[in-house]
C-alpha cells in the first residue's frame, strides 16, 4: 500500500514520508491489456453476476491486495460468486474472467 504525507518538522521545510522505497517503481497499469466491462457486449454484460464491490484494495504486496464483494472477503485467483473468476487485483480495478472472456470490472 502507498501512503504517503507530509509531517512537520520543528525545521523550516516540511519532510516527504512514506513507506514506499525511494527506488520503487510505479506499477505497471496492467488492467489497460484488458477490455473494460463496459465495452464488453451487452448481451454478455447482461449474462455476468452482479457484483457488489463493497471495497477494492490495491497494494504492490499481492498478499495484501482483496475485495469484499458483498461483505465477503476474495484475494486474487478467487472465485466470485456466480462463476465469475478474480485473476488480478489492479489500482484501476479488478481483471475477472467469466466464459472465457478476461475484462476490467471497475471498482
Amino acid at each position: 500500500m502507498v501512503f504517503s504525507e507530509t509531517e512537520l518538522t520543528t525545521g523550516d521545510e516540511p519532510v516527504e514520508i512514506s513507506n514506499q522505497p525511494k527506488n520503487a517503481r510505479k506499477p505497471e497499469k496492467v488492467a489497460s491489456k484488458y477490455p473494460e466491462f463496459a465495452d464488453m457486449p451487452a448481451e454478455f454484460r447482461r449474462e455476468v453476476p452482479r457484483l457488489d464491490v463493497n471495497v477494492h484494495v490495491y497494494s504492490d504486496a499481492v498478499d495484501e491486495r482483496f475485495v469484499l464483494v458483498k461483505m465477503e472477503k476474495y484475494q486474487e485467483g478467487d472465485s466470485l460468486p456466480g462463476g465469475v473468476k478474480l485473476k488480478l487485483i489492479t489500482p484501476e480495478g479488478l481483471v475477472l474472467s467469466y466464459r472465457g472472456k478476461t475484462f476490467l470490472y471497475p471498482p
